[in-house]
Formats: structure tokens, sequence, C-alpha cells
């Protein structure tokens, strides 16, 4: 014969009480107001402390962008001017090679400009009284990104544009300005920020683009007068 089997049903919760007259269990079927009222609370400081904390991310990382493109550009124009860009005319008196530099402008950016090369000329090989740099390329900005200060060999420069040519074919550095090899300093500096930051404010809002006239090296880093060496890009 088979066996029965009974199944008793389990009662979910006991009429029993424990020594301290509290329920050994109770049944919940929800949250309170006030409950559901903090985690609101909770999620809301945390969504507003992420979106701040992405918009300063977000404004550094165009500005490293931005100091990237400055100092590529820059070196674009350096390896052109080593490669030796050659045009030929129609005779030799009319064939010309390239002079690649840069020119930066005080609440804009950066443009790559190219000028014919006179070997024969003692000083100012690339610029001409007679003839504007060509524009070959100009760099494309993220934001409102600007040149805010430009610097040569330890002091501001006094005009709103700055100019310098790589000459072939070792790439030195030849500056409309003129270059002052005698001071101690041989280095351009570049800094770049946003069109509403303050310089002397909030320094590290910045970027600082530097062209060692000497040996032709460009690097970027951040601005900060405090550390002027920390070096954030290779």
């Amino acid at each position: 014969m088979g066996k029965e089997f009974i199944v008793k049903k389990k009662e979910s919760c006991p009429d029993r009480v424990s020594l301290s007259r509290t329920p050994l269990c109770s049944v919940r079927e929800g949250f309170t107001l006030v409950e559901i009222l903090v985690v609101l609370g909770i999620i809301g400081i945390i969504v507003f402390v992420g979106i701040s904390s992405y918009g300063v991310v977000r404004k550094k990382m165009q500005l490293d962008i931005a100091a990237s493109t400055v100092q590529t550009m820059i070196v674009q124009a350096r390896e052109k001017a080593r490669a030796g860009y050659f045009e030929a005319g129609g005779d030799d008196t009319l064939s010309a090679t390239y002079c690649f530099g840069f020119r930066v402008t005080i609440n804009e950016f950066i443009e790559l400009i190219q000028s014919p090369y006179d070997r024969i000329a003692e000083t100012n090989k690339c610029f001409s009284e007679t003839r504007e740099p060509n524009i070959i390329k100009t760099g494309k900005n993220e934001g409102d990104i600007i040149v805010k200060d430009i610097q040569a060999f330890g002091r501001d420069i006094q005009s709103e544009s700055f100019e310098a040519f790589f000459l072939p074919p070792y790439a030195e550095v030849e500056l409309k300005q003129g270059n002052s090899l005698d001071s101690e300093d041989h280095e351009i500096r570049i800094i770049i920020g946003r069109s509403d930051s303050v310089l002397s404010e909030k320094p590290l809002d910045h970027r600082e683009i530097i062209v060692d006239v000497l040996s032709g090296t460009v690097k970027a880093k951040r601005y900060d007068p405090e550390q002027d060496r920390e070096q954030l890009f290779n």
C-alpha cells in the first residue's frame, strides 16, 4: 500500500510572542513616505555632485586638448622645415624653399604659416616687409579657449600677435620681433585659457606651451607659477 503524505501548511507568522513581548515576525507591505523622501534626497545629492564634477573634468580635458593642439601644430611646422619643402619655378631664381612657422594672437588661437626662405639674406630670412606669410592651417579649438598671454625670453610680448619661423634645414628659430639669444631664458611661452578666466586669479585653470629657441623642442604643461617645471605632456 502506498504511503500517505500529509502536507502541513506552515504558518507565515505564528501567533506567539517572545519574552520581550514583541512579535517574532511581522509582515511589511511597503515604505513610508519619509523613507522615500530620504532616498530621493540622497539620489538628488549624488546626481548634483556628479554633474558638477563632470563639468570640471570636461573643462580640464578641453584645456588639455587645446594645449596638445597648439603643441602638435608647432611640431608640424618644425618638422616641415626640417624636411625641406621645395617648390620649383621656371628657373633657379624663381625656385623657393619654404620656412614654416606659427602665429599666435591674444584673444584668438594658433595658425600655421609659411613663407619663402631667403638663403642670401643675413637676417629676416623668412620675414618679408612686402609679403605677408601664407596661412596654411588654423588650429581647431574646442570650446572658448583662447591665447591669454605670450612671453619670450622672460618678458611679455607687447604686441597682440606673435610670429616665429623654423628655418630649413635645421629648424633654427627666427622671430619677427628679433631673437634675444643674449638672454638666459631662450623660451617662448604661450599661455592659453578660457575666455572668461583671469590668469592672475586662477593660474591653474590655464595651460602653457613652451618652445625652446635653441633646441626647437616643444612642451605643453599646466601653467603653475609655483611649479614652473611640472610637465604634463611629452
